[in-house]
């Protein structure tokens, strides 16, 4: 009986800790995972035209965002977008992210360009 109980214990615990793992995704496909892996120059119009990104592609992940290259006018409206963004992209893994507010279309032209560089990598 005590054998019984000890191995009843065992397969529960071994359970719970699988159910713990796939909870916290330890066993998550990545996101990118049918993409190459490099890094991708993408292009979008923010207020103006030429808002460049860098996405970087690891192992199915983005693990880096960094805006290159842009034209827009006043680091009032940019600076934001341009801090916040990048970094919630890649902590999200998608270029899908909530907007800076008063930043739109900075904040839209940073994610259309991760976008475009995301096609690249297909």
């Amino acid at each position: 009986m005590k054998k019984k109980l000890i191995l009843l214990i065992l397969v529960l615990t071994v359970l719970a800790v699988l159910v713990i793992l796939f909870v916290f995704g330890v066993f998550k496909t990545p996101p990118y995972k049918e993409y190459k892996d490099g890094v991708y120059i993408g292009e979008a119009q923010g207020i103006r035209k030429h808002l460049k990104v860098q996405v970087t592609l690891d192992e199915g992940y983005i693990t880096r965002v960094e805006v290159i290259e842009h034209y827009e006018k006043g680091a009032y409206y940019y600076d934001a977008p341009i801090a916040q963004i990048p970094d919630e992209i890649v902590k999200k893994q998608s270029p899908d992210v909530d907007a800076v507010s008063g930043s739109t279309l900075t904040s839209n032209g940073i994610m259309n360009a991760v976008r475009n560089a995301l096609e690249q990598a297909r």
